[in-house]
């Protein structure tokens, strides 16, 4: 009745055997117990074990008794999995700070490159944690195609102030567009932002970063990928500084249209 259930929430199909058998039938003995579960006894007292080491099982042993057991509240194992849950997540924290480190490192010694391919919301997030982790200036090559899902723009609107609340700079190759205004522009400053106003588009964007060049495309499916390479990272660095340096006069004649521009309402 609640084995898969169980098994769905971290139990192996052994502990959820025997929880549900002694659930149904209360304080009893490991002999009571095995008539209703096809294990074999020195199994059940190792799940059982277990099962009390981590508090959803007690277990009561008297002078001259066999040992009984019985199940604790069921609000236990609801305690049990919020506290795997909240040392998941904080191995993944950990994990989070050590991973660009330790690829960094695999990188050097095997000069293999590190690539991520990740698929929708999920590796957007991804990058932008890793982005926050690294905490160095990045240089972006906009695309010109909207960011489309509305969850996207604007968790990547807050990715931006956080990084700018972190100290991170961004240099940015920006396509012109009919929605850039001037407010839009004037709020660069408070976002650490240094705009170029380009004609070129691409369909998908290039953050470059760290020792790092990672690609968004926002069509759908969405696809990030993230590559850690130092060839690669200074050879999209490299064409980066070209275009900035080659976008100056084009991007002062396209900023004046843009400032020219009025609001909208």
């Amino acid at each position: 009745m609640y084995t898969e259930g169980l098994v769905q929430v971290g139990f192996t199909k052994d502990q959820a055997l025997v929880y549900e058998a002694l659930l149904k039938r209360g304080r009893c003995r490991v002999s009571e117990l095995k008539k209703h579960v096809r294990l074999s006894r020195p199994l059940i007292y190792k799940v059982l074990d277990r099962l009390v080491e981590v508090g959803i099982v007690s277990k009561e042993e008297k002078p001259g008794s066999v040992a009984t057991f019985a199940t604790a509240h069921p609000l236990k194992v609801k305690t049990l999995i919020d506290k795997q849950r909240e040392q998941a997540d904080s191995a993944k924290n950990a994990l989070d700070g050590l991973l660009g480190k330790l690829i960094s490192d695999f990188n050097t010694v095997s000069g293999q490159p590190g690539v991520r391919i990740l698929d929708g919301m999920r590796g957007v997030k991804e990058l932008y944690e890793d982005i926050q982790n690294e905490r160095q200036d990045m240089r972006i090559i906009r695309t010109s195609l909207s960011y489309g899902d509305l969850n996207i723009r604007e968790f990547i609107t807050q990715q931006v102030l956080e990084q700018a609340g972190l100290g991170i700079h961004t240099r940015v190759l920006s396509p012109i567009s009919a929605k850039m205004t001037p407010s839009h522009i004037k709020r660069d400053p408070e976002k650490l932002i240094e705009r170029r106003i380009i004609r070129m588009s691409t369909p998908a964007q290039v953050l470059i970063y760290a020792n790092k060049v990672a690609l968004i495309s926002f069509a759908e499916p969405i696809m990030t990928t993230i590559i850690e390479n130092v060839p690669i990272k200074e050879t999209f660095a490299a064409l980066f500084e070209y275009l900035w340096e080659m976008s100056a006069a084009e991007h002062e004649k396209l900023y004046a249209e843009v400032m020219a521009r009025p609001e909208a309402e």
